[in-house]
Order: C-alpha cells, then structure tokens, then sequence
C-alpha cells in the first residue's frame, strides 16, 4: 500500500489486467471504486475510505474476487 494524508487509499495489483479484472469485480457487486490508468498507474486502483459497514463489505468482496483468480 502506498501511504497516504487523504480520505483515499492506493491498492496497486502489480499488473493493469489484475487491476481491471478486481475493477470489475467490485463493480458487478456495486463497489465504485477508480481506476488510476489515466494518472499513469495502469495497475492501480483508489479506494474511498467510508463507514465501518462499507469498508467490511468492500473487504469482504475483495476476499471473494482473490478466491476466484486462485481457482
């Protein structure tokens, strides 16, 4: 994680196409999250840091979408 003074984090997957694939994932279960690609990170995502219950649901399907490219 790259460390950071805002309400944002910074979630690097060390390669645009892991990136794009959790980028989907999370918004075929209603997590909006954005793609950093235009700002020169193509493998980066930034992540909103919200309530407690937001925050769990958002780890939560970020567990799930791991599960699913260790299959």
């Amino acid at each position: 994680m790259i460390p950071s003074q805002t309400n944002f984090i910074l979630v690097d997957f060390n390669t645009r196409d892991r990136a794009v694939s959790a980028f989907e994932y999370l918004r075929g279960c209603a997590i909006l999250v954005r793609p950093m690609g235009g700002y020169g990170l193509p493998s980066c995502l930034r992540i909103t840091i919200g309530l407690e219950r937001q925050m769990q649901r958002t780890v939560d399907a970020f567990g799930q979408w791991k599960d699913q490219q260790n299959e």
